[in-house]
């Protein structure tokens, strides 16, 4: 009779222990960054009015940074290109569109004055000027 040696019989364990390390540094990681990711956009601050109010009517907004950049729905375009831009925009939509403009606190009157003109001469519907609201009890 012949003997066969029998197979020892190998128990193979997985540790996920490091596993779970990496994906809770990771996932620490990942949390820390986007804490600290800088939020992109254009940065103005609005002048403050007592009379704002919220405007729920489709426009066309223009932007003006405190260095007197103009953008238009969140775009770069010069200010020789303005009145093209702001006509082609108005001409395309059904009706005659407000145009929205929010504007840096910071600028000249002369300025924001030339850009609501050439607003106004491209055939806009109306002109708005952006505010942000008071605290109440304050004026």
């Amino acid at each position: 009779m012949v003997r066969f040696e029998r197979r020892k019989k190998n128990h193979v364990n997985l540790n996920i222990t490091p596993l779970i390390d990496v994906v809770f540094l990771l996932l620490i990681f990942f949390m820390l960054t986007s804490a600290f990711a800088a939020k992109s956009g254009i940065k103005i601050s609005l002048p403050k009015a007592a009379s704002a109010k919220q405007q729920d009517a489709d426009t066309i907004t223009l932007l003006i940074d405190n260095s007197r950049t103009i953008y238009i729905n969140g775009r770069k375009i010069s200010f020789a290109e303005l009145q093209e831009r702001v006509s082609g925009l108005i001409s395309a939509g059904a009706k005659r569109q407000l145009i929205l403009i929010k504007a840096d606190r910071h600028i000249d009157l002369g300025f924001a004055v030339k850009v609501i003109d050439m607003a106004k001469e491209a055939d806009a519907g109306g002109v708005i000027i952006s505010t942000e609201s008071l605290p109440q009890g304050r004026k």
